[in-house]
């Protein structure tokens, strides 16, 4: 396969890039610039962050010679015999090469932008600049030879919270984190670490600067930077001692088997990390970055689902991680589709129903900033096979549905359905070109997606392109006015003889705890059971062609030889209430609404773990950004799933805000062990999930316990309600 275009410096040449700098700097020496120090730059995106280029060139100014060096070359830097200071991008997690810096016997600097509130907050948003900056003190300081205590103290510098672009900070609040773990909050401005340099004893060995604007960093902290590397580099150098003799350097009583990840517990008490030294609290994932990403998503398919489709659990859920708690920010069709796209609420994606009419739906959301964009700009084919966002091709919005050929940006292969959407008699816009298909049994819509899908993964392989291909089934949806799902000919009869589940919710007696809508809708009578019987059993057998169209698309990798390079990720849009507390659909802040399948085989998902952290649909796009160092453009309000691996007790008792504007409205907070809801007017709902797993005997009227859980769960509710970005991943105390 291609590699990513971004992938630059090779180290084969920066022996002689280290020469041409040398040489440089001596021709620079005529003019009165003394060469100071030899500064690694260890570059993760082309072209460099902003704050990057202002670093870079501020050390260069200052006479530093400064290497570019690729990433994936970090491990060479051991060899360097002069080199003064590792500065790394912006754009790197350190915990992709953590085993590569914890053996440098240097200096280690990098940055980004957020305030010192956000550091300070226990257990918040990994993926917030701030908590990357904690990241890096857990993962490669404990090992680092030279951050131990005697040698110095970490240093984190950040702005206040109310600096902006507008105010330049004139100073700074500076976090020591010392082996312990303990934050001390100093302020010095920076003009005091200009002049005077040290704000307290002892070498600076690290500093990650975190800044409220980029703006701010290129102005203020360039100036704090330049005296954080003239403070460091007067570090003496520490002889780097293989201890134990494992291959890595870092001295402790642990077995390194997992570099860098094996702190002692004498040197980071109390962190929920490893504690003895076993591995149990904390390990690496298997897997790392994936070339191609294949996401395969269904329409109205419910958690209970997933257990009728024998084929994906092996393929995928045995080879892979299921995430047993995973939910649809907004459990209705185009929202989910967009959040998926996006990375984002449907609150900051502004797609917040189907309903086009209302100027919702595929109308809604800016296509020029999505997945699909960011993967192209990047050099990947971007394919699209199956259903899109609702209102696409409609006939409501797009007169002459054969004729909308419409192609969103950042497509480079777009096979999609137009107009209202049919099993059989339906109409694909291939890649401008209107395809009409009939009745006949391979007609089957499913049937001809999957061999689309493996026909799209096989062009793009012949080119040698790596490729993001979006595959969404019209399957299990209802179709035409209300009819039940139709599958393929060879299922039909599949289910006939399989009773319907009947959870303790189904048709539920005492509604007299739930809110108006669900006290006025009416008691099943036979026939309505009859026909939710008949749907349930459609459901399921249609799903069984979704169920080889996976088996079609893992074929197609392994016969491609790219199966291991590549993510697959199964889920679906939203679920399906078949009954349940007397209702049907979806959208309602039910489980069966809200809690969908999601599964994961490639990169870090291996080995047939399950999950059983909460998890939300705002998480698929970081998650995927992150294993192919794809360049979000947006603000996105989740978090790597592969985090949620390597880092499990971090992300205990994780709440996750679901809100909807349609029926009655609502927006609600779900935690491991709560769900709480508030309608959009009077009506609430409290739940104890753990002893009450179906929702049948609401709270939220109850004192005791009851209120103080109430009272928590709705601030976090405010908070969540309000939060963007980083700011979204939050932590529940009931």
């Amino acid at each position: 396969m291609r590699r990513r275009a971004w992938r630059g410096f090779r180290f084969a040449s920066l022996v002689g890039m280290l020469v041409l700098a040398a040489l440089a700097a001596a021709t620079a020496a005529g003019s009165q610039v003394q060469p100071t120090a030899t500064v690694a730059y260890v570059a993760g995106s082309a072209p460099p962050p902003k704050p990057d280029r202002a670093i870079v060139e501020r050390l260069e100014a200052d006479g530093h010679v400064v290497v570019p060096v690729d990433d994936a070359d970090m491990g060479e830097l051991a060899s360097w015999s002069e080199l003064d200071l590792v500065i790394v991008s912006t754009s790197i997690d350190p915990t992709t090469f953590d085993d590569d810096l914890v053996g440098l016997p240097v200096p280690i600097i990098t940055w980004d932008t957020a305030t010192v509130d956000d550091l300070l907050m226990a257990d918040s948003a990994f993926e917030a600049p701030a908590q990357q900056a904690k990241r890096w003190i857990d993962v490669v300081l404990p090992d680092h030879p030279i951050a131990d205590g005697a040698q110095g103290r970490t240093y984190v510098f950040s702005t206040p919270a109310t600096t902006s672009a507008a105010t330049p900070a004139t100073s700074a609040e500076i976090v020591a984190v010392d082996r312990s773990g303990a934050p001390t909050i100093f302020t010095y401005r920076a003009a005091d670490l200009l002049t005077d340099g040290s704000p307290a004893a002892g070498c600076r060995t690290f500093a990650f600067l975190t800044w409220s604007s980029m703006d701010d960093l290129s102005a203020v902290g360039t100036d704090l930077l330049s005296a954080i590397v003239d403070d460091a580099l007067g570090c003496e150098p520490v002889e780097v001692v293989d201890v134990d003799g494992d291959g890595y350097s870092p001295p402790d009583d642990c077995d390194d088997t997992d570099p860098g990840i094996n702190p002692s517990a004498e040197d980071i008490p109390d962190d929920g990390i490893d504690q003895d030294c076993s591995g149990s609290d904390r390990r690496t994932p298997a897997g790392g970055p994936v070339d191609n990403v294949v996401v395969i998503m269904t329409d109205d398919m419910a958690y209970d689902d997933y257990a009728h489709m024998p084929k994906t659990q092996l393929l995928l859920g045995d080879e892979g991680v299921t995430f047993d708690r995973f939910f649809q920010n907004t459990p209705v069709c185009c929202p989910a589709r967009a959040t998926l796209l996006t990375g984002q609420r449907s609150l900051h994606h502004d797609v917040n129903s189907n309903k086009p009419a209302d100027g919702e739906g595929y109308q809604a959301l800016d296509h020029t900033n999505t997945l699909a964009t960011w993967f192209e700009a990047d050099g990947y084919d971007t394919i699209h096979v199956g259903k899109y966002l609702n209102g696409y091709g409609h006939y409501s919005l797009y007169p002459g549905i054969k004729d909308n050929l419409e192609i969103p940006p950042g497509w480079t292969n777009f096979q999609t359905l137009i107009g209202n959407v049919k099993y059989y008699d339906y109409t694909i816009n291939d890649n401008g070109v209107a395809v009409d298909y009939g009745d006949a049994p391979e007609d089957y819509q499913t049937d001809v997606l999957a061999d689309r899908a493996a026909a799209a993964i096989e062009e793009s392989v012949a080119a040698d392109n790596p490729f993001f291909l979006w595959v969404t089934t019209f399957a299990p949806h209802t179709w035409g006015q209300g009819f039940p799902p139709l599958p393929a000919t060879r299922h039909e009869t599949l289910y006939d003889d399989v009773a319907p589940p009947r959870d303790p919710s189904f048709n539920e007696q005492a509604v007299g705890d739930k809110p108006s809508y669900v006290r006025k809708a009416p008691k099943l009578n036979a026939n309505a059971i009859r026909d939710l019987d008949e749907h349930w059993e459609n459901q399921i057998e249609s799903l069984q062609a979704v169920d080889d169209l996976v088996e079609t698309v893992y074929q197609t990798l392994d016969a491609q030889d790219i199966l291991d390079e590549t993510l697959i990720v199964f889920l679906s849009d939203n679920g399906y209430l078949l009954g349940q507390h007397r209702l049907t659909g979806k959208v309602r802040p039910y489980e069966e609404s809200i809690h969908v399948p999601l599964v994961m085989r490639g990169g870090p998902f291996v080995g047939g773990e399950h999950v059983d952290h909460v998890v939300s649909s705002t998480d698929l796009a970081p998650t995927i950004t992150a294993l192919t160092d794809v360049t979000p453009e947006r603000v996105m309000d989740g978090l790597d799933l592969s985090d949620v691996l390597i880092e499990p007790a971090r992300y205990d008792n994780r709440a996750i805000i679901i809100e909807s504007v349609e029926g009655p409205g609502y927006d609600a907070v779900r935690t491991e062990d709560w769900m709480w809801i508030e309608y959009y007017g009077s009506g609430r709902e409290l739940y104890d999930m753990e002893a009450d797993p179906f929702q049948l005997d609401s709270k939220h009227k109850s004192g005791g316990v009851y209120a103080d859980v109430r009272a928590e769960l709705g601030d976090l509710l405010d908070e969540l309600r309000q939060c963007v970005g980083a700011d979204c991943i939050r932590y529940a105390n009931p």
